[in-house]
């Protein structure tokens, strides 16, 4: 779970790139959404320190879907990939911290 959300934190500062081809946005919004959603069901049964942990990942794996996708231009884009990968460096660290129950459970 670790390495899956290290690589959507990677993938998300890869996407404000200006010259990357569309198929990479596509494989972005699948990686990302799979690895909020498995990130945000593991860890249901952890408190965190921030009450903020849990939504983020919702809310970013429902950003990023690719069933439902949002559709916005690549402006807003840039800062929503930066905003979210920041989050997810955060969100990473707390289940780091926690990583120990996560593995027990």
């Amino acid at each position: 779970m670790i390495q899956l959300l290290t690589i959507s934190i990677w993938l998300l500062f890869i996407a404000v790139i200006p010259i990357i081809p569309y198929p990479f946005y596509l494989l972005l919004r699948l990686i990302v959404s799979i690895s909020c959603f498995y990130a945000y069901f593991k860890t249901r049964h952890i408190y965190y320190r921030y009450s903020w942990t849990r939504p983020a990942l919702l809310y970013i794996g429902i950003l990023f879907n690719p069933l439902v996708p949002v559709h916005l231009i690549r402006i807003i884009w840039i800062p929503v990939d930066i905003i979210c990968g920041i989050l997810l460096i955060k969100v990473r660290k707390e289940i780091v911290i926690f990583k120990d129950l996560i593995d027990t459970k």
